[in-house]
Formats: structure tokens, sequence, C-alpha cells
């Protein structure tokens, strides 16, 4: 059962200039060590802002798919963009958030996540769709 979808676009050249103004600290606050240290070893600046922009494109996606936005009920590093053994993206959701979803699950269900990523040359995008599963594989 889906429980939601969000989309979201963000333009690369907005997303560098706010990089650049705020540096560290905005860094901090929207993108968690591990997606830090993942960019940090793209080989050129380029390559770093595609990488950031898709995952905070997905974060946004996800903030609407759940239909709070991004605040009170979910924090920026409270999602997370990983990618599994074949590379694909995958999304980690803790704390805040992850209690919302959970708030949305019907019993007996558990909570999955799809995400696709994509960038071009100006922008970046990323679809999210949260579903409800069964918990129990033999229902």
């Amino acid at each position: 059962m889906i429980i939601g979808i969000g989309t979201d676009m963000v333009s690369l050249a907005r997303l560098k200039k706010q990089l650049a103004q705020f540096s560290q600290p905005i860094l901090d606050r929207l993108f968690t060590p591990a997606e830090q240290a993942r960019a940090g070893q793209k080989k050129c600046e380029t390559a770093q802002l595609g990488f950031y922009a898709k995952r905070f494109a997905a974060k946004e996606a996800f903030a609407k798919a759940l239909g709070t936005g991004i605040g009170a009920a979910v924090s920026w590093t409270e999602v997370e963009v990983v990618n599994d053994d074949n590379g694909a993206p995958v999304l980690k959701v803790y704390g805040k958030a992850m209690d919302q979803v959970l708030d949305l699950i019907p019993v007996g269900c558990a909570p999955r996540f799809h995400v696709s990523l994509t960038d071009e040359k100006l922008f970046a995008a990323a679809f999210v769709i949260i579903e409800a599963i069964p918990a129990d594989p033999d229902n």
C-alpha cells in the first residue's frame, strides 16, 4: 500500500551558491557525516555538487511523501541516502522522521522506501515513494 509519493527538483547553481555562502555549517545541517564523507571522495567540485544536489532533492521528496515538509517533524539529517551493493540509492530514516512514518503505517505492516535520483547540467531531481508492506511475509 502506498503511503505517500514525493518529488523534488534542485537547481545546482542555487545550491552551489548556498553551500559557498554558508560552507560547513550548512553542510552539517543538511547532510549526515557519512554523506559528507562520501561527497569528499568525489574527484571534482562538479561531481560533489551533483552528489549533494541529488541527496537534497531526495530529502525534500521524502518530506513531501510524508506530508510534513522539513522542520519540526523531520530534520535534514534524519533522512540519509546511501547506496546498496549494486550502487542503487537507498533511503535510511531515523529519529522523529521514522516516528512520523510509523504513525502512518497500518498495524501489521512495515515501511519500505523507494527512491530514484537523477541529475543533468543544471538540475538534480528525486522521486520517493513510502510504502507499507506486510511485516509477516506469509500475509
